[in-house]
């Protein structure tokens, strides 16, 4: 049983990964709620968590603020 599953394992580590590790989170929040105050309470609270934990690669592109400006009007 345990060749068999090393096996399986050598087989799927030569396949590319869809997404590199470590760059999906997962959050666990409750599916029912209270109160619309409870509910908005975990939207924000979420959201904060996401804006805290999620970093963005610049990958040393410069962005001037005119173009900053162009692409919201």
């Amino acid at each position: 049983m345990k060749k068999i599953l090393k096996f399986m394992r050598s087989i799927r580590n030569k396949f590319p990964r869809m997404t590199p590790r470590y760059t999906i989170m997962w959050v666990e929040v409750p599916m029912t709620c209270n109160s619309r105050e409870d509910k908005d309470d975990i939207i924000i609270s979420t959201i904060n968590h996401l804006e805290q934990t999620i970093k963005i690669k610049n990958h040393g592109r410069k962005i001037c603020a005119l173009q900053r400006e162009r692409q919201f009007i």
